[in-house]
C-alpha cells in the first residue's frame, strides 16, 4: 500500500492507475505494515460485508452485491477524509478490463459497494479487484475473494464474543471510549497502566504486558484444501497494533494443529514511556485483526488509559 501524499485526485483515471499500482490487500498474511506503533492513519485490512442473513460469510457468489469494508485508523480520530474506491477483473493483480464507474465517501465507516461479475467473466485466474484512494493516508487494493456456487461457504472469524485479558484482567470493549490520544483518569471507564519508569526507546521484559486472546468454536471452521482429501482446521494470523507503545511482534498465530476449543494467542506490549504521557493522561488505542487465510477476516478494538507517574 502506497500512501497518498498529493490528497486525493478524483476520477476514474486516478482510480484506474491505482488498480494497477497499489500494494493488494488481501484476506491472508502480510498486508499489515510490520510496525505495530500506528504512527500515522493507515488500512490495517479489508474484507467482504453482506447483507442478509449470513452477514459473517467471507466470499460473494457470482452475480452477488456487497461491500468492501476497509479498516482504517490511527493514532488520533482521522476526521472526514474523502476516499474513492472502483472494481475490475483482474490476472495476477493487473486489471484486464476497464475499472467500472469509482464509488466515493468521507470518513469511516468506510464501505464501499461492487456487483461480483458473472461467472463466465471469472474463469480461472479471473478475480475481481477493488482498488482505490484514501486521502492522505493510503492507497490500496483487495481481492474479493468469490466462492463457487454449490461449494461450501467460509465464514470470518467471530471476534465479538471472544474474551480478551490484559495482563491476566478481562478487558472488554467500551463503546464510549474517548478517542485515541485524549486525556483519561481513573473516572474514564478504561482499564489503567502506569507508564514506563525507563526513558529509552525499548522497554525492559519486567515493563511489558501480555495480551491474551481467547478464540472459540466460531472462529475457526474446517475444510478441505484444494488437492487435499482429509478435513483440515483453519489457522488465524493474530495482528495487533496500538497508538501507542509497541508490541514485541505485530504477528501470532494459532496453528491448525491446534485443536484446543479456547485456543488463545498471547501478545506481548510494552507502555509508552512516561516521557510519552502527557500529565492528564492518554488514551491508547488497541486494534486486533484476525485472519484465516481463506479470506476471512475480523477485527476488534480495545481502549486503556496510559497514566504519567
Amino acid at each position: 500500500m502506497g500512501r497518498v501524499r498529493d490528497g486525493l485526485r478524483f476520477g476514474l483515471p486516478f482510480v484506474a492507475a491505482v488498480l494497477t499500482a497499489a500494494g493488494v490487500v488481501p484476506g491472508c498474511s502480510s498486508d499489515l505494515p510490520v510496525a505495530s506503533h500506528l504512527e500515522r492513519a493507515r488500512v490495517l485490512g479489508a474484507r467482504v460485508q453482506l447483507a442478509g442473513d449470513d452477514t459473517r460469510r467471507a466470499s460473494v457468489l457470482p452475480g452477488e452485491s456487497a461491500l468492501v469494508e476497509w479498516l482504517v485508523a490511527g493514532p488520533t480520530d482521522p476526521g472526514a477524509f474523502p476516499w474513492m474506491f472502483a472494481t475490475c477483473i483482474a490476472i495476477d493483480g493487473a486489471c484486464v478490463d476497464a475499472p467500472g464507474a469509482p464509488t466515493a465517501g468521507a470518513g469511516v465507516p468506510v464501505l464501499a459497494p461492487f456487483t461480483t461479475p458473472d461467472a463466465s467473466a471469472l474463469s480461472e485466474p479471473r478475480v475481481p479487484l477493488m482498488a482505490g484512494t484514501l486521502a492522505g493516508i493510503d492507497a490500496a487494493r483487495f481481492v474479493i475473494p468469490v466462492q463457487a456456487p454449490g461449494d461450501a461457504p467460509n465464514h470470518r472469524p467471530n471476534l465479538a464474543n471472544d474474551a480478551v485479558l490484559l495482563n491476566g484482567t478481562p478487558w472488554g470493549a467500551t463503546d464510549t471510549a474517548p478517542a485515541p490520544g485524549a486525556s483519561c483518569d481513573a473516572t474514564s471507564g478504561l482499564l489503567t497502566i502506569t507508564a514506563r519508569a525507563s526513558s529509552g526507546a525499548d522497554p525492559s521484559d519486567a515493563e511489558k504486558l501480555p495480551i491474551r486472546l481467547i478464540t472459540d468454536a466460531d472462529d475457526r471452521e474446517s475444510f478441505v484444501a484444494p488437492g487435499a482429501a482429509a478435513l483440515a482446521l483453519e489457522e488465524l494470523q493474530v495482528s495487533s497494533l496500538s497508538t501507542a507503545g509497541a508490541f514485541d511482534s505485530t504477528y501470532a498465530e494459532i496453528s491448525a494443529t491446534d485443536l484446543r476449543p479456547d485456543a488463545d494467542a498471547v501478545m506481548t506490549w510494552g507502555p509508552p514511556s512516561f516521557t510519552a504521557v502527557p500529565p492528564g493522561g492518554l488514551v491508547v488505542q488497541f486494534h486486533i485483526v484476525v485472519r484465516d487465510g481463506r479470506g476471512g477476516l475480523d477485527w476488534i478494538h480495545r481502549s486503556l488509559c496510559a497514566l504519567a507517574r
